[in-house]
């Protein structure tokens, strides 16, 4: 499923999810970086599969690969994410932090 570009959005409609605009970014840009991790993890298990592969003859040259999908953007499916109400998260204060007292649940 391909969606069109991002839309503009108004300043507006960020700070109705969230009073904190920088915290909106923070779990956006954390989002991101988890589909980038994911899409890095999958791929190397994909060329792991193509090296182990006995039969595979590397003379020939390349073709134009017929089943290759554009994948969406990821900042796209985080701004995506956030917006429909798919990501949950907690911040825990400092002091948590340091002392492993509070649990976080994450993304």
């Amino acid at each position: 499923m391909k969606t069109e570009n991002l839309e503009t959005l108004a300043f507006v409609e960020l700070l109705k999810r969230t009073p904190d605009a920088f915290e909106a970014v923070a779990v956006m840009g954390l989002r991101s970086r988890q589909v980038v991790h994911r899409r890095m993890a999958e791929r190397m298990l994909l060329e792991q599969d193509l090296v182990e592969d006995e039969n595979e003859d590397f003379s020939e040259p390349l073709e134009e690969n017929e089943d290759y999908v554009e994948e969406e953007k990821e900042t796209l499916l985080a701004v995506q994410d956030f917006f429909e109400d798919r990501l949950k998260w907690e911040f825990r204060p400092k002091d948590d932090v340091e002392s492993g007292e509070a649990d976080s649940k994450g993304l």
